[in-house]
């Protein structure tokens, strides 16, 4: 008995009653039933045959091998600080894990055959070593590199073929552990590029080439400090644009530091050698009565607006208390930078009772 043929679309197959066209999004089962095309989604799209996708992962598995046996790129530390700290966790590493992704990162096949005893093989077949970088089976090429070797080179190796032996069968896990490194390492960088991004949208606009510019951490090389009546400094085009930080100081430092700037002298030995500024709102959270530890009022500090370019490294999340649920921003000065920030202050104001 013939199968009957699908019916070709109706009407009523279309949302507004109309006959569908040729790419009309359904499929039609032989029983008429629609069927839905699978949607595309973002990234590459898998083959549907299994035969197809088992050749595509293979085909991705060789480029990751080909990857990690070429040296990559050297990867700059990030300047320590809040910055870094949030990308760690960002990217659910420690800051060992994180020293141990790059050390594996930043090694390719020929520094892993010189740590295992292969060196001869770098120093003879470097370049027929590189020809099976993309061969898909890296060790059996090395293999048979070795294989066809004339007199002369074979009688170097032959005292050292097994441990040569052993490091060409480890090539294949130190391919995997190295490409996971990168990967890894990779998902850190993209984390801290978008808190860099972050800080960056807080700059003023004269100041963000400045802080492209600089690919080490946050702190792009700064202007000169300013004075408040707005005049611009040496070959600096940026206006002098006051950037306001509240701090709410212990009692006993009140008159010290609205003077003179935080009081080194409150230092704690073995503290975490940081002093605090915020936003308004969070100064405001540790205005005390006066007979307390925290004062009964807080300091407004007006600074130049090269702070944001010289300190911005040192911004973090305070919390995500902000209006509608956006985070709250601090500034953790280290207390060796104290002489710096003080040189950047313009002003100092007191709030009683966090209200000016």
């Amino acid at each position: 008995m013939a199968h009957e043929r699908p019916r070709r679309p109706q009407a009523a197959d279309s949302p507004d009653g109309n006959v569908p066209p040729a790419d009309f999004p359904y499929g039609v089962e032989p029983d008429g039933r629609r069927r839905p095309r699978r949607p595309a989604g973002p990234g590459p799209r898998l083959p549907r045959h299994p035969k197809r996708a088992e050749e595509y992962q293979h085909e991705q598995e060789r480029k990751d091998r080909a990857e990690a046996a070429r040296k990559t790129q050297q990867h700059e530390e990030p300047a320590k600080g809040p910055d870094l700290d949030q990308a760690l966790k960002g990217s659910g590493l420690t800051s060992e894990e994180y020293q141990d992704l790059k050390e594996l990162a930043a090694k390719d096949l020929f520094d892993y055959l010189t740590e295992n005893g292969a060196e001869i093989l770098v120093e003879l077949f470097a370049e027929d070593i590189k020809k099976c970088f993309d061969t898909g089976d890296i060790p059996t090429c090395i293999w048979a590199v070795i294989q066809n070797l004339g007199p002369a080179k074979a009688a170097k190796i032959a005292s050292k073929l097994p441990k040569i032996a052993k490091a060409i069968w480890g090539i294949d896990k130190f391919l995997e552990k190295t490409a996971v490194a990168r990967k890894k390492l990779k998902k850190f960088e993209e984390t801290l590029e978008k808190i860099r991004k972050k800080i960056e949208k807080s700059l003023p606009d004269c100041l963000r080439d400045k802080f492209k510019d600089k690919k080490r951490g946050f702190a792009p090389k700064a202007a000169p400090p300013r004075s408040a009546s707005g005049d611009k400094g040496k070959d600096d085009d940026c206006p002098s644009v006051a950037f306001p930080l509240f701090r709410t100081p212990k009692m006993v430092d009140k008159q010290y530091e609205l003077a003179n700037g935080p009081n080194p002298a409150s230092r704690v030995e073995g503290g975490n050698d940081l002093i605090y500024f915020g936003e308004y709102s969070v100064a405001k959270e540790y205005v005390g009565s006066g007979n307390g530890s925290y004062a009964d009022g807080m300091i407004r500090y007006d600074m130049d607006a090269a702070f944001l370019a010289k300190f911005g490294n040192t911004a973090a999340r305070y919390d995500w208390k902000g209006p509608g649920g956006a985070p709250r921003i601090e500034f953790e000065i280290p207390y060796s930078r104290l002489k710096e920030f003080n040189s950047l202050t313009l002003k100092r104001t007191w709030m009683p009772g966090g209200v000016g």
